[in-house]
């Protein structure tokens, strides 16, 4: 038995081409990401077209609005880049997004490379998502959710207006300012 599950009796040709691939309840995720390939590479490396279609055992965890929404959100964000940062779907759950903020000139944080993780939860977008931060980078705790208004720390200040995009700038600002906030 693979990652994916259990295998079919008639298993099906894996996609290797631009042609769709629908799982039996006809959910995907078109994604431009390459799953073999390590994250911080895809920093400088043109993702834009490989098609990534997510396995079938993700739809009993999200509700059916929060992936169509993780979707459009992915979509969007694809189309218009936040400045200075990476953001992926996981290939295996759509639910857990990686990003990778780049330092800004002109501040301590230059030319350095911080890694954190979103994760969503089934009901996103009534809920909010919760975030960490992996890299050392001296504002926040490693391993730790970080307390924004726009994560899970404050549900209760949660808008289900606010996208991902929104999510990555407010992160960018706080991770790496270009001014000294103490």
């Amino acid at each position: 038995m693979d990652k994916r599950g259990p295998k079919s009796k008639n298993p099906e040709p894996r996609n290797q081409g631009n042609d769709e691939k629908k799982s039996k309840k006809g959910l995907r995720l078109l994604a431009r990401v390459k799953p073999s390939e390590i994250f911080l590479k895809s920093i400088t490396k043109d993702v834009t077209n490989v098609q990534i279609t997510y396995p079938c055992r993700f739809q009993g965890m999200a509700e059916k609005s929060c992936v169509k929404r993780l979707q459009k959100e992915y979509r969007a964000l694809c189309k218009e880049p936040v400045s200075h940062v990476v953001a992926r779907p996981s290939p295996s759950d759509i639910l857990e997004w990686h990003y990778v903020l780049e330092g800004s000139e002109g501040t301590p944080f230059a030319g350095g490379y911080y890694y954190g993780k979103i994760k969503f939860p089934p009901e996103y977008p009534y809920k909010p998502p919760g975030i960490t931060m992996i890299t050392p980078n001296g504002r926040f705790m490693t391993q730790k959710k970080i307390c924004l208004s726009m994560s899970d720390f404050h549900p209760e200040s949660w808008n289900s207006m606010w996208s991902v995009s929104r999510l990555l700038v407010l992160k960018k600002k706080l991770c790496c300012p270009r001014k000294p906030t103490f």
